[in-house]
């Protein structure tokens, strides 16, 4: 098993709007670049003076939300990307597993020797299966619904550094041990970044699962819209579509949640693993599911979703999900969420 990698992109990606204005005796600093061993560092000039804009870091956290980095995750299993990629405070781009023919895999250490080599020995077969599948040209995002969870990618992480320290508050104190070690590595960097040996605001939390039981059972689909009594809001009616915010609620698999975990414009509730009961196979049908563990689930293992948005991101979606090169399971899906909102 390849060990989880996170490596900083560039040190330093600080927008130049960033002006400070809020330090009140600062409100006249200029910004100016300085390239000092092939490194971007920002410094701040005052009265004549340059000061280090990480030892100002030091002194203020609010040059945090100026401060950029872009990490490189290589080695990281679905399931881990899963809870990194809950957060809404980042960007990320994920390698597509459309281009991925050599599939490699997470192992836990934790578990037995034996355990372990049954894990591999599922996970070879698996992998000779989805490459059958693509060399009869069943279409990629089909054949991806039968990879398990535990399988290896790469993610780019863009995130500010206030926003990074809490994702890895979150992340170290996560329930898996990969996701753990992953939010230690991330948190390094930025702490080796501006000197600090420790965050004293750094608050310890309880075992952390991005994920949330549903109280409802129910498969269907379902949408709702609530709007706002406009009359309150004189003059602010062209902005109805800001102003009132759907629900869309639905059964979809892990595979094309995953598509709806890309847009950062909306709030997004995922059924828990352990909640899961059914499959969808690459021919499309739909199968009863027995759960083992988090990593062995299939990216086809169906979950129960809710998200809320405005009107104008609920557009937004449909302008990439209803694209014909779009994956069809989600396409099928935002088509009947159409239909039920023209009828509503």
């Amino acid at each position: 098993m390849s060990e989880i990698k996170v490596g900083l992109i560039k040190k330093d990606q600080s927008a130049i709007g960033a002006k400070l204005t809020h330090y009140g005796d600062f409100k006249s600093a200029k910004m100016m670049l300085d390239k000092d061993a092939n490194e971007y560092v920002w410094k701040v000039a005052f009265k004549g003076n340059s000061f280090d804009l990480y030892d100002l870091a030091k002194k203020h956290d609010g040059i945090l939300e100026h401060t950029v980095f872009s990490f490189s995750i290589e080695n990281i299993s679905r399931l881990a990307v899963e809870y990194l990629e809950h957060h809404r405070l980042a960007s990320y781009l994920e390698v597509s597993f459309r281009k991925q023919r050599q599939l490699t895999f997470y192992h836990d250490k934790s578990i037995t020797m034996k355990e372990n080599q049954k894990c591999i020995d599922r996970e070879e077969d698996i992998a000779k299966q989805y490459l059958a599948l693509i060399m009869k040209k069943t279409l990629p995002e089909n054949a991806r619904y039968m990879i398990p969870l535990s399988v290896l990618t790469s993610v780019q992480l863009t995130v500010n550094a206030r926003a990074g320290i809490r994702i890895c508050q979150d992340l170290i104190n996560a329930d898996l041990k990969e996701v753990r070690d992953l939010g230690n590595k991330i948190l390094r960097h930025i702490q080796n970044h501006f000197g600090w040996k420790k965050l004293l605001y750094m608050n310890e939390t309880k075992a952390w699962n991005p994920f949330v039981k549903f109280a409802l059972t129910h498969k269907e689909t379902r949408f709702e819209i609530f709007e706002p009594p406009f009359r309150i809001f004189e003059g602010l009616v062209e902005r109805r579509k800001e102003l009132s915010t759907i629900s869309i609620e639905g059964y979809l698999s892990d595979s094309a949640i995953s598509q709806l975990r890309r847009h950062r414009i909306g709030s997004l509730f995922i059924e828990r693993l352990e909640e899961a009961d059914e499959r969808m196979l690459p021919d499309g049908s739909i199968v009863d599911f027995k759960y083992e563990n988090e990593y062995s689930a299939p990216m086809g293992v169906m979950r129960r979703f809710k998200m809320f948005l405005n009107l104008r991101s609920y557009e937004n979606i449909l302008d990439q999900r209803l694209n014909k090169s779009a994956q069809k399971e989600i396409r099928k899906f935002f088509e009947k969420i159409v239909s039920m909102y023209e009828g509503s």
